[in-house]
């Protein structure tokens, strides 16, 4: 239920974008936009979401979803709306403002959803240390 929930939540997300700058600057039809945003929503929570997310942080995280993103609008884009205009410009918008929407959705994934492998990687700020008062060895020899 909650992969239901945050998929809907990006594809708001990418939706919102790709309707915001395909409508105005492109002229692109509905059934268009909804099929780039369904494609890139989907295939972006998979590789990006599920899996760099898990095993490389939120910041490797979303600077691969924003690559990862302009690669799918850009093959999405040609495929739907065509070969003769330049997307190049539209695909890299895009991408930009879904990766600023990323932090919050990775943080919203990392609260939600327990990881599958837990691994214990701490850092010099987590460790703790143990206090402890040592015997005196030469008080204890004199005993």
């Amino acid at each position: 239920m909650n992969h239901l929930k945050i998929l809907g939540i990006k594809f708001g997300a990418v939706l919102f974008t790709v309707f915001a700058l395909y409508s105005v600057f492109q002229e692109t039809s509905l059934m268009d936009i909804i099929l780039i945003s369904l494609f890139t929503t989907i295939v972006s929570y998979l590789i990006g979401d599920l899996f760099i997310l898990r095993y490389a942080g939120n910041i490797n995280a979303t600077i691969s979803d924003f690559g990862l993103a302009f690669v799918l609008l850009l093959i999405f884009s040609y495929v739907f709306i065509g070969y003769d205009i330049p997307l190049i410009t539209l695909a890299l918008l895009g991408s930009f403002f879904i990766s600023c929407c990323e932090p919050f959705l990775h943080g919203y994934i990392v609260n939600k959803i327990p990881p599958a492998v837990r691994r214990d990687h701490r850092t010099l700020n987590q460790l703790q240390t143990e206090i402890a008062d040592e015997p005196d060895i030469y008080k204890l020899k004199k005993e």
